[in-house]
């Protein structure tokens, strides 16, 4: 779910060199996901994201959060255009800890097109770079090696579960045509060390791995997002969508949860309802988030209710640097699991007023 300004940044980026529009691959039908090779880059399609989260605990019992995202983009240039400075590739990062005692989220940010030796987009495993940042397999999982501006993070994340393909096939409907192909990786067991005002911390912990790509966007009046990635206290995984109008209703949900017993059950559209219920203000963006939500599920006739509460409220983050946009991204909880939720859109909507679908 985190495509939106990836495209519009490689336009700007690479008007001077514009071709006829490419022809991008659609996501249905394609073969079977094949791990670990599917780890790897898919630069044929116009975008693609690698998104890894996850609550830490270090020697003080005391939680953080963290997030580390690779993004890239195909702009529509031509792919044969043997000039170094074609930018056929764009290659953004992200990273963040959200830090109780910082009272605040902790972020960096770096983009550069691919070439000069910047970037790697490996695309047979996880082999990913963005100068000094390296996404690469290692044993059981993968490593990252982050050197952020204001932390260092060294993470290794070892794999305890099975894939969860995030809708039939591994294809996730956003409404229309617009679809990606989805899996995740839940329950990752993490390990991970962190350098930061002179101090070294050593932490344990669970994460969540998100692997998307696809070549269209969001339907048509589609203004955001809201998305939650939980890792159950049972085992199970949930991750759950809806995407909204600019009045900040439904156009499109949908998600999978996988229960205990291994059982998978694909939601379809309607089947998942997000409920505000408590709202934050940005001083900074102006912005109104539902840091509180509902999350609320239909099931064989039956309903579930995962009540999200978030680690601190100011878990903000401003990517216009990197061309992104200015959302909401942090660690939550909730009775039954914690992960992430993620709330993007909101910085840009006129008025501001999030309205709960009860109202409809």
């Amino acid at each position: 779910m985190r495509a939106g300004p990836i495209l519009a940044l490689a336009l700007l980026i690479c008007a001077p060199v514009l071709a006829a529009p490419p022809d991008y691959p659609a996501v249905a039908p394609l073969p079977p996901l094949e791990l670990p090779r599917d780890h790897g880059a898919h630069p044929a399609f116009r975008t693609e994201w690698w998104y890894l989260t996850g609550w830490l605990t270090g020697a003080d019992g005391k939680p953080m959060g963290f997030q580390v995202t690779f993004f890239r983009s195909r702009p529509p240039v031509d792919q044969d255009n043997p000039s170094a400075f074609a930018a056929r590739q764009i290659v953004m990062a992200h990273a963040a800890l959200s830090d109780p005692a910082a009272s605040r989220l902790i972020h960096d940010q770096r983009i550069a097109r691919d070439g000069f030796g910047r970037t790697r987009l490996g695309d047979n495993g996880f082999d990913l770079a963005l100068d000094d940042w390296r996404w690469t397999a290692a044993e059981g999982g993968f490593a990252l090696h982050v050197p952020a501006a204001g932390f260092t993070l060294d993470l290794h994340a070892v794999e305890t579960q099975l894939p969860l393909p995030e809708g039939p096939g591994a294809v996730s409907s956003k409404g229309g045509e617009a679809a990606s192909r989805y899996y995740s990786l839940p329950h990752l067991a993490i390990s991970a060390d962190i350098e930061r005002n002179g101090r070294h911390e050593t932490l344990t912990g669970e994460g969540w791995f998100d692997h998307e790509w696809s070549s269209t966007l969001l339907p048509e009046g589609a203004v955001g997002w809201d998305w939650t990635g939980l890792d159950l206290s049972d085992g199970g995984a949930l991750m759950a969508f809806r995407v909204r109008d600019a009045k900040g209703l439904a156009l499109w949900s949908g998600g999978t949860l996988r229960g205990a017993d291994g059982k998978v059950s694909y939601l379809p559209a309607g089947a998942v309802r997000f409920v505000p219920r408590r709202l934050w203000h940005s001083a900074a963006s102006g912005a109104d988030y539902p840091v509180e939500s509902d999350v609320e599920l239909a099931i064989d006739g039956e309903k579930r209710l995962f009540a999200l509460r978030p680690l601190l409220d100011e878990q903000e983050l401003d990517s216009r640097l990197a061309g992104g946009p200015i959302y909401w991204e942090g660690a939550v909880s909730c009775s039954a699991g914690r992960g992430y939720l993620e709330l993007t859109g909101y910085a840009q909507a006129e008025g501001g007023e999030v309205q709960s679908e009860q109202k409809r």
